[in-house]
């Protein structure tokens, strides 16, 4: 039971990670600044993209930021990095605003969540802060994007959760398209 739950846990974060997860260059296409929203897992998400830096944002009684990060662009491809989760997904009144990795994972690490291992929880974080490259389609106000895992990444994150390599599609999305609506 202790593993579903890590695996729901890291079906959320996929989801906040794929719409949101980079390279250092500093390229990107002005086309996608602006407020994007759509449905990414199940989760009405907002997407604000500004001039190489964007704030996710999930549904739950309001729009609520998630993560932050930059992201790049070549032609039709963007690779996204998230930086820093908010702290309301770890339900912390105070404290910083926006926690940067080692202080998502002290604070995971502290809670114990759900009894996890260390090394669990270190691959929940790692789910947060996923690098991805997802290949998009802008036409007028729609954006899509698609994003496939790589094959290195869920291997990885398998062995990290104790799971099969052959039946990490049981409990983690390898490729997600996410269709979202210009707002702005």
């Amino acid at each position: 039971m202790k593993k579903r739950a890590s695996m729901g846990v890291m079906a959320i974060a996929l989801a906040f990670g794929v719409a949101v997860s980079g390279s250092g260059c500093t390229n990107t296409d002005p086309r996608l600044n602006g407020t994007w929203e759509g449905e990414a897992e199940g989760v009405l998400t907002r997407l604000v993209f500004d001039n190489g830096n964007f704030i996710t944002e999930v549904y739950s009684d309001g729009f609520l930021p998630a993560t932050r990060g930059t992201f790049t662009t070549s032609e039709n491809t963007i690779a996204k990095r998230a930086t820093h989760l908010h702290r309301r997904a770890f339900e912390q009144e105070t404290g910083p605003e926006w926690l940067d990795r080692s202080a998502a994972a002290a604070i995971l690490h502290e809670k114990d969540v759900g009894g996890e291992d260390a090394r669990e929880i270190d691959a929940v974080i790692d789910v947060f802060f996923l690098n991805t490259t997802s290949q998009f389609i802008l036409i007028a106000d729609s954006l899509s994007l698609t994003t496939t895992v790589s094959a290195s990444e869920l291997a990885r994150l398998a062995d990290a959760f104790g799971i099969c390599p052959s039946s990490i599609d049981d409990f983690f999305p390898t490729s997600v398209t996410q269709e979202f609506i210009r707002r702005n």
